[in-house]
């Protein structure tokens, strides 16, 4: 009986040699793979085919072994309609393979029994959750009509037919904990759609990646950044940001500051006047000195109409009630109302 075949790395998935490589390709097995009896078996769209030769180029020490087999699309029999596409398919006959993976928690009728691999090196998991996402997850940004505008709003999407798996990687991974698990007509989904989330798994999943599916990092490198902002290494934003501690002023001031080229980090945690909030000059409210705040909170309470006021100073009629509102008797701007 012949023994293991010398071209394979049958060790890869030892519990011992964790990697990166080993973590994704074990997060993409739990989406896309298969165990058969003998063997580990792959069969996708032949437009990732990047991801098979990427599992051939870890778990094979030879370039023509095995060999990625192509399955033409099906048709119906009239061959008019395509009942599916061009797909590849790649297969390790390694028992040892299989064992190890059975340590991870993976099982050969695993759809329906997803479970988290607890063998896992803590510090490889969101190489694992790449693998997961390149296999079984959506990312992309949502165009929506909202009072007659665009709006863009980005998501993110996991899917899995197994509902306590996914509250698994949401314990279990910290970035997913903003995450919320859904059902759909077929499965479950673990979704957010929140910017700074979705920003902080991004950097995660792909700062120190050494493979990735290319269709998915691009979808998430095109989601817009500019209303998160990066600080301290991780996305906020404004409003985010105005409510931790690490923030030393008001959320209006902060937002002044950005909008006038200051360096984040310095926007938000370098004190306002006395720890007050803004100083006059600064506050995006007004573009007034003191004495002319003055003059105005003065005739506004005399009764002028606000908007010539506005249209004598060159400001929006906002600017002149937050004078009246905000500035207190020693001109000083106050933003914590």
């Amino acid at each position: 009986m012949p023994g293991p075949n010398p071209l394979l790395n049958h060790d890869f998935f030892h519990p011992d040699k964790q990697t990166q490589h080993s973590a994704y390709i074990l997060g993409f097995i739990t989406s896309d793979g298969c165990l058969l009896k003998n063997a580990l078996a792959f069969n996708i769209s032949s437009k990732d085919i990047e991801i098979l030769e990427y599992i051939k180029f870890c778990l094979s020490s030879s370039k023509d072994f095995p060999k990625i087999k192509i399955i033409p699309p099906k048709y119906t029999p009239d061959k008019f309609v395509k009942k599916a596409g061009e797909m590849s398919y790649l297969s390790f006959c390694s028992t040892k393979m299989l064992s190890d993976l059975h340590k991870f928690e993976l099982q050969s009728r695993k759809t329906g029994h997803e479970t988290y691999p607890y063998l896992l090196d803590p510090n490889l998991k969101y190489h694992y959750l790449r693998g997961l996402i390149d296999g079984d997850g959506s990312v992309g940004v949502y165009k929506r009509i909202r009072v007659k505008k665009e709006i863009y709003e980005p998501h993110v999407s996991i899917f899995c037919s197994n509902e306590k798996f996914l509250q698994a990687l949401k314990n279990y991974i910290f970035l997913l904990k903003d995450f919320y698990v859904y059902k759909t007509q077929s499965c479950y989904k673990l979704h957010s759609e929140k910017l700074s989330t979705i920003l902080n798994l991004r950097a995660a999943l792909y700062d120190d990646a050494e493979f990735s599916l290319k269709r998915k990092r691009d979808r998430f490198f095109s989601i817009p950044e500019d209303k998160a902002y990066k600080i301290f290494g991780e996305y906020k934003t404004a409003k985010e940001w105005s409510l931790e501690s690490r923030c030393k002023v008001e959320y209006k001031t902060f937002l002044y500051r950005i909008k006038n080229n200051w360096d984040y980090q310095q926007a938000l945690s370098h004190p306002s006047d006395k720890g007050s909030g803004a100083r006059g000059e600064e506050s995006n409210f007004s573009k007034l000195t003191d004495k002319q705040a003055k003059t105005i909170k003065e005739r506004k309470l005399n009764g002028e109409s606000t908007i010539k006021l506005a249209k004598e100073y060159n400001v929006s009629t906002g600017s002149i009630d937050y004078c009246v509102k905000y500035r207190n008797v020693n001109n000083k701007t106050r933003l914590d109302h």
